[in-house]
């Protein structure tokens, strides 16, 4: 896991900025990813831990309710990554096409 993590890391320091949001520091950077979607994610991490301690706890059929709100979760996301990634295409496409001319 951590040599996978690494080459990550190395891939991303040394590609240039207009790749995906990479960046954490500058505020100014359009590449640096929002305080606001890391308290969102931080948010979202915590509540599923608290619920899976709340159903290992009491025991019942929360667990079980969780998880099926968590395909729907993952779903949810993963069609908003193939939509994301179809309008990145369309952009990088449109983008070439204008340089060209």
């Amino acid at each position: 896991m951590v040599p996978c993590a690494l080459k990550i890391y190395i891939y991303a320091i040394n590609k240039p900025l207009s790749m995906a949001k990479i960046g954490f520091g500058n505020p100014e950077d359009p590449h640096r990813i929002r305080n606001s979607s890391r308290r969102l994610f931080l948010a979202v991490l915590i509540l599923m831990l608290a619920l899976s301690i709340a159903a290992y706890l009491f025991r019942k059929d929360l667990l079980e309710l969780m998880g099926g709100v968590i395909m729907y979760m993952v779903a949810f996301s993963m069609s908003l990554g193939i939509v994301f990634a179809a309008y990145r295409a369309i952009t990088i496409m449109m983008k070439r096409w204008e340089g060209k001319r």
